[in-house]
Parts: C-alpha cells; structure tokens; sequence
C-alpha cells in the first residue's frame, strides 16, 4: 500500500497589483523575518482561479488528513485560504475582485541546517529586477501551496518566485512595460522556482 505524501503544489497567480511588498528584503516586523506580499486580483481570471483554489484547498486537505491524520483529526472544514474575497472601506464584497496573500519566511530549516531563502524576481523579459518593488506593480508570483493543521486549518502560499510587468519604484515610480509572450505554468510538485517557471 502506499504511504500518502504531504500536500504541495506549484501553481501561478493572476497578475494584480502590488500591495505593502516586502520582495527586495524581508519584514523584521513583529519579531520575524519573511518576504511578504498582498496582489490584488480582478475580473473573469480571478474568479476562476478562486474557484479554482477553493476546489484545491477540499483537496489539498483530504489528502493530508490521510498524510498526517492525528494533526489533522480537529479540521472540520476548508479554514482559511490564502486568497479571499475583496472588500470596499464599507466592508461590503466587491464583485470579481480578490486578494492573494503570500508569504515566505526569510530561514528554513533541512536536516538540521539552517539556510536562507531569496525571492527570484524577473520582467516580462526573465531579466532580474534589481529595483525595489513598491505598492502599485503589477506582478503576479508563483508559489506553493501548502495545507496547515493549526488555527483550524487552511491553505498557505509560498512564494517562489515573482514576474513583474509594470514596475513602480520609490521616488514617484518608473513604468516599465514588457510583452507577456510566454507559455502557462502547469501545476507542478513543490521545487525552486526560476526564470524558466514564467
């Protein structure tokens, strides 16, 4: 019989736009260390790829809950996402409209080891952005999805690797606009992203 494997999955957002990003370094805030960022999504793509999400979350769950039952025995349901609906400053939803929230910690641990994580930015060219990325870019991100057991269990994302497609900098932003001409990224098992995932 075979041993069931922890979920993980490769997948690629929607490009949005670029909310309080922490891509170039990581928040030290609060004590912790992690590249961080929210991307607004809009419109028919974004819906479909909630939809799609909420579907992989009743997957990615089951599946651990028969990878790892005893941490999983206390989930009852889908728990919290890594994507959600928007909403106005009224608090009402707003229609076709979502927000991804991805988050990578700046270490990781392997095999007792201690190593450092760096988040791969490219332009729609597969250039390296060496610019900071600021509120207002519109990028999207490949990362990896992950359930979790704690606080009534959940989906996580990852982030991987980011593709930026208009680029705003400090000192009032500089817009850079770059063909999109390049292929999708299939769902893929967890690995390190690089230019060639865009």
């Amino acid at each position: 019989m075979a041993t069931e494997r922890n979920f993980r999955k490769k997948i690629k957002t929607p490009f949005g736009i670029a909310e309080f990003p922490w891509l170039n370094k990581p928040d030290t805030k609060f004590g912790g260390e992690a590249y961080k960022v929210t991307i607004r999504i809009k419109g028919d793509e974004a819906t479909k790829f909630y939809n799609e999400m909420l579907e992989m979350a009743g997957v990615a769950l089951a599946q651990q809950k028969k990878a790892d039952p005893d941490n999983y025995k206390k989930v009852k349901s889908l728990g919290k996402l890594f994507i959600e609906p928007a909403e106005d400053e009224d608090g009402d939803v707003l229609a076709d409209e979502y927000l991804v929230k991805a988050k990578t910690n700046r270490f990781y641990q392997y095999n007792g080891e201690e190593y450092e994580n760096t988040i791969n930015i490219v332009d729609m060219d597969k250039q390296e952005v060496t610019q900071s990325v600021y509120s207002g870019s519109e990028l999207r991100a490949i990362v990896t999805i992950k359930p979790y057991s704690g606080f009534g269990g959940g989906l996580s994302a990852q982030i991987n690797a980011v593709q930026v497609r208009n680029l705003v900098t400090g000192g009032g932003g500089d817009d850079l606009d770059f063909d999109d001409g390049f292929g999708e990224v299939e769902a893929q098992a967890e690995g390190d992203a690089d230019d060639d995932d865009f």
